[in-house]
């Protein structure tokens, strides 16, 4: 036993070597990440004792969106943790794959746990700033999930990355990590109303990825993130020519990568939200037909996201997401029949997400309501095709969800604007109790019945404007 031991601690040292370079060739593009996870596999079954391996291994999980095997195997990191830095960067791991699931306290807990660890480690150390900055970050997106302060921990992970460049400013490492430090600060500061630091944040990122990648063009893990830089909101927005050419440059530089790693989750949401952020923003243009083009590629990269990554919660909300952008725009250019068929898809997406998500209430009651939603825009589309009595039942389903989540307190904005856009095309189709009179009442009690009330004005227009068309008394 302890001869057979020492072999496969031997052919374990040997695979780990190839491992690496499999490791390095992926981030250039050569390598698949499952052709790489399969490598590591190998090497933990081979040495289950080496506490990197597993931390890897984790990680690569991650970027596949397999969440239950990443927790698997930063809890084996955890178990052959040897030390406060090690101990941390396991916990960090678990706290991740927790995120990726929509656990954001239990995420947050591990965080703080993580930080209390690496605070019993040398704190001048590199690699103890490193995973302090890490910690930090994290922290910070944890805490802005939760509504809570965040901007002092993102200030404190990127101070943490900036002590690093100190000690090495031509490390690549060190400033693509402090690039990361300084994209999740800017949205610190963007959830704090801070845009002009916000910007600032993210252009000084931007401009260090510019040289990461001149310096080394074939590295996937720059590119991804450069590309996550270019989507952010306080880069694009306002100026629609810019979003597109943004949108375009990200397609082109990532449809290769996607390619060539088709597993490799993130690199699809990143092509999604490019495909998706077009589109949105052409149908802003009344570029109809190419918005509609750039939607439908975005819904095909999204079915091969939730095919390929399931266990992700966000990957479900970007897929929604551009359902609704492009139900939105096939129904308003009266392509009802692609509309109709897309909602039938996008209702199937979210009952899955809920059928996932049981346990969650928050995300069932968005969820619910993004359901619901769906339905609204299939009536739409089935009112378009003449098919009125099959409209009618899509409203009504999706008015009873909503009044259900009404009466049970949720006062949303959305909530509350869907209902009264369902009492209006209710009351059109001359549905039996669903008066202009009933739209109207619900709509002017809102500013009193609900915290933040949708703006009504132009639908209450409308609706008295019908009432008096069909002869109705309003009180």
């Amino acid at each position: 036993a302890a001869r057979q031991k020492m072999r496969d601690l031997q052919a374990a040292a040997d695979r780990r070597a190839f491992a690496v370079v499999a490791l390095d060739n992926r981030n250039k593009g050569k390598r698949t990440t499952e052709a790489v996870i399969a490598r590591y596999e190998e090497v933990t079954r081979l040495d289950p004792g080496n506490n990197g391996d597993w931390i890897t291994l984790a990680r690569l999980y991650t970027d596949i969106g397999k969440s239950e095997q990443a927790i698997a195997a930063a809890q084996r990191a955890q178990e052959t943790a040897r030390n406060p830095l090690q101990k941390a960067y396991a916990l960090i791991q678990i706290g991740q794959s927790f995120t990726s699931q929509g656990d954001t306290p239990n995420a947050l807990m591990l965080f703080d746990e993580a930080l209390r660890e690496i605070g019993k480690a040398d704190a001048a150390a590199n690699d103890v700033l490193d995973v302090l900055g890490n910690i930090q970050i994290l922290r910070g997106d944890a805490l802005m999930r939760s509504n809570k302060p965040a901007l002092a921990a993102y200030i404190a992970g990127a101070d943490a990355k900036r002590k690093l460049i100190e000690f090495a400013p031509d490390a690549a490492k060190a400033r693509f990590n402090l690039a990361n430090a300084l994209r999740q600060l800017g949205q610190g500061q963007r959830f704090e109303d801070d845009d002009a630091g916000s910007k600032a944040s993210m252009m000084e990122a931007i401009a260090i990825m510019d040289k990461l990648i001149a310096e080394e063009p074939a590295n996937t893990s720059y590119r991804r993130f450069k590309a996550s830089l270019l989507l952010q909101p306080i880069i694009r927005e306002g100026d629609s020519a810019k979003a597109i050419t943004l949108s375009d440059t990200v397609i082109a530089d990532l449809a290769p990568v996607a390619a060539a790693d088709g597993n490799h989750a993130y690199t699809l949401v990143l092509l999604l939200r490019a495909y998706s952020i077009k589109g949105s923003y052409l149908t802003d243009e009344e570029q109809y037909d190419l918005a509609v083009e750039a939607l439908m590629r975005a819904k095909q990269v999204g079915a091969t996201l939730l095919e390929k990554a399931p266990e992700v919660l966000h990957h479900y909300s970007w897929v929604r997401s551009n359902y609704v952008s492009l139900t939105d725009v096939l129904n308003r250019t009266e392509r009802f029949s692609e509309a109709l068929m897309s909602c039938e898809e996008a209702k199937a997406v979210v009952l899955d997400s809920i059928e996932r998500n049981k346990a969650k209430t928050g995300i069932r009651l968005r969820n619910e309501y993004f359901h619901s939603w769906f339905r609204y825009e299939c009536g739409l589309s089935l009112v378009g095709l003449g098919r009125a009595p099959d409209a009618r039942q899509e409203f009504l389903a999706a008015f009873a969800t909503m009044d259900g989540l009404l009466a049970r307190g949720e006062s949303d904005e959305d909530f509350v604007g869907l209902q009264g856009t369902l009492l209006v095309e209710l009351a059109e189709l001359k549905e039996p109790g669903f008066t202009w009179s009933r739209a109207i009442a619900f709509m002017e009690a809102a500013p009193q019945a609900y915290p933040e009330p949708p703006d009504f004005a132009d639908m209450l227009e409308y609706a008295r404007d019908n009432a008096k068309r069909d002869g109705e008394i309003l009180p």
